[in-house]
Order: C-alpha cells, then sequence, then structure tokens
C-alpha cells in the first residue's frame, strides 16, 4: 500500500540507507489512468530492493537543490507536458544530471517539455505518435545490460507502442524495439555527461506493471541507474533492421538536424 505524498516526504527526510529514488508523477497534458498502479509497482521494487529506496513527490517542483542533493535517480512516470519546474528547474535537473545523476524516463516522460529540446536530447528522443495499440512483440537486441539480462530473446506485451520525431540510435545505445519491419526502438540507455538515463517507452495500461518482462526492464534500469549493476559490453552492437527501397524512403526515423548538437 503506497504512503501517502506527505508521508513519503517525512520517509525521505529522515534519510534511507539506499540511494534514494525520487518519482515523478505530474501532468500537465494526458493523465494516463495507469499512474497509479505504475507508482504502486515502483514503490514495491523498492521495498523489496536493498539496492534503492522509492520515494514518490508530489510534483517536479518538489526537486529542490537540496532534494536533489539528497537523491541518486530521479524517475518521470507518465508525466506528460510543460510541468510546474520549467524552465529554472529543468535546468538544475539537467544540470544535477550532467553532474553525475541519473535519471529514467517511463513511458509518456519522452511527451515532457515538448517546447524545451534540452530535455530531449537529454531523454535521447522525443515523442511523437502511438500508431499501434494492442498486442505487439518486443525484440531484446542487447541482452548484457542489466535492464534486459534474464529476459528472452523477445517477448509479447499488451501496450502503446510509440515512434519518435528521431531515432533515438543516434544518441543512445537501444536496448529493444518494437519486432516491425521498420526501425522502432521502445528501450535504451545513454550517458549525459557523468549522468546515467534510460528510457522505456513502455507502460501504458494497467496490465503493464503487472509483466513480469516490462517490470523486470524496469528494475534493471534503476538498478544501473543507481551503480548497484553495471553494465557489460555487448558481444554486438544492436541493430536497426535492415530496409531497402520504398520501406528505407518511408522511414519515419531519418535523422533531425534539431539532434545535431551534442
Amino acid at each position: 500500500m503506497i504512503a501517502p505524498f506527505a508521508a513519503a516526504a517525512v520517509l525521505a527526510l529522515a534519510g534511507a540507507p539506499q540511494p534514494r529514488v525520487l518519482v515523478v508523477s505530474e501532468t500537465a497534458g494526458f493523465h494516463h489512468p495507469s499512474i497509479p498502479a505504475a507508482r504502486a509497482a515502483l514503490v514495491r521494487l523498492g521495498e523489496r530492493s536493498s539496492d534503492f529506496d522509492v520515494v514518490p513527490v508530489a510534483s517536479s517542483s518538489s526537486l529542490t537543490a537540496s532534494a536533489l542533493s539528497r537523491a541518486r535517480a530521479v524517475v518521470f512516470l507518465s508525466t506528460t507536458g510543460e510541468l510546474r519546474m520549467a524552465p529554472p528547474g529543468l535546468e538544475r535537473l539537467l544540470a544535477w544530471i550532467r553532474e553525475g545523476g541519473a535519471f529514467l524516463g517511463l513511458h509518456a516522460a519522452s511527451n515532457t517539455f515538448a517546447n524545451e529540446p534540452q530535455f530531449a536530447r537529454m531523454l535521447g528522443a522525443q515523442f511523437k505518435a502511438h500508431p499501434f495499440a494492442g498486442r505487439g512483440r518486443v525484440i531484446v537486441s542487447d541482452r548484457t545490460h542489466p535492464a534486459t539480462r534474464g529476459l528472452p530473446s523477445s517477448f509479447v506485451v499488451d501496450d502503446e507502442f510509440y515512434v519518435f520525431t528521431t531515432n533515438p540510435r543516434r544518441r543512445a545505445h537501444v536496448l529493444a524495439r518494437r519486432a516491425t519491419k521498420r526501425d522502432e526502438p521502445l528501450v535504451w540507455w545513454r550517458r549525459e555527461g557523468r549522468g546515467r538515463v534510460f528510457y522505456s517507452a513502455l507502460g501504458h495500461p494497467n496490465s503493464a506493471w503487472r509483466d513480469p518482462h516490462a517490470l523486470r526492464l524496469v528494475e534493471g534500469g534503476l538498478r544501473w541507474a543507481v551503480g548497484a549493476e553495471a553494465a557489460r559490453t555487448a558481444s554486438a552492437p544492436d541493430r536497426a533492421p535492415t530496409m531497402t527501397g520504398r520501406a528505407a524512403t518511408r522511414c519515419w526515423c531519418q535523422r533531425s538536424a534539431a539532434f545535431s548538437g551534442s
């Protein structure tokens, strides 16, 4: 059972032996009905882990300099739109990540701060659309990362499948993608300065937060983010599906000049 936000804040102030993970689920756009189930799942992961402590916070405005100084990771859980922390709070968060903090974006986190390109650069990509929702197959293209170790080479999940304004492969290492002829990454990690960034596009329905494969991705991503488990070098780099002819010319994932900087 999740403690109220006020109680969670008291726990945060009291300190915890494990690295603290602050979970923000504020929305300024579409509000996913699955957020309570997702937040509960993250809290359960923290309760059973000796590697991190999950602390939900009321809003992005709670990410003060003091709060960040006592945190190891920040999770944006299906956040949407222009959150209350922008823009000074966003600059503070991005600087904290570059200096060694960790950030996890889950599902609609990529549909947050659309008017702030520096956020998309940090995350690796920005949400464009969800052309397919339903039962789909996920290809695990790199099984050497803590988020994907122990997962099968592919699994089926009921979810909403995102595509992005640019292909994250240019800025990130892709761990999983949708099984389709087009290149549609779903899960990736990257480094931002000295910080760690992990993103999973899965998590739209309540059922996604009971799915063992989707939960394994998130738990492993959290462990990697807080430094509890290192990523091993993949035996072979992940490659996008080969496309020729019309499929290649139709590909939505051409690189954008907006991401030409580092």
